[in-house]
């Protein structure tokens, strides 16, 4: 018993002041297999974190992001998007597209976007954080 304690009390002081793992997901601070479709190859962590696509490039390269940004707004806005009919997201939806591909309004996304082998658990975390996630103020940079 006194060894689980003790266990437990070093696992919280290592989570303390941690982002939330969905967070640490989208940021590729855990790791998560991802391929690309019709390859099976594993991507490298580096190359499948969230956030190499969905945030903009570093100032000094003056470039957008590749992928919309995901946020609240985004996600529980109902919009056309990649040319079809107009798809909003809930954590369903958002768990299929990661593991399938496809999106709420049926529509296939690009191959450039990575299939996750996400499972329950990290597929929930990854959507509380962007779903509550707020969106930049305008003007900003």
């Amino acid at each position: 018993m006194r060894a689980f304690i003790i266990a437990l009390a070093a696992l919280l002081l290592a989570s303390a002041g941690r982002a939330d793992p969905g967070e640490d997901l989208y940021a590729g601070r855990l790791p998560i297999e991802a391929r690309l479709r019709g390859d099976a190859r594993v991507l490298a962590q580096a190359t499948a974190r969230c956030a190499n696509c969905h945030e903009p490039r570093p100032q000094s390269l003056a470039e957008p992001a590749y992928a919309p940004r995901l946020d609240k707004t985004s996600l529980a806005t109902s919009m056309p998007r990649r040319g079809g009919p107009a798809s909003i997201y809930d954590e369903q939806s958002f768990c299929r597209l990661l593991r399938e591909g496809i999106d709420p309004a049926h529509m296939l996304l690009r191959r450039s976007m990575p299939l996750f082998a996400a499972d329950d658990a990290q597929c929930a975390s990854l959507w509380q954080y962007l779903s509550q996630r707020s969106a930049p103020a305008t003007g900003s940079k």
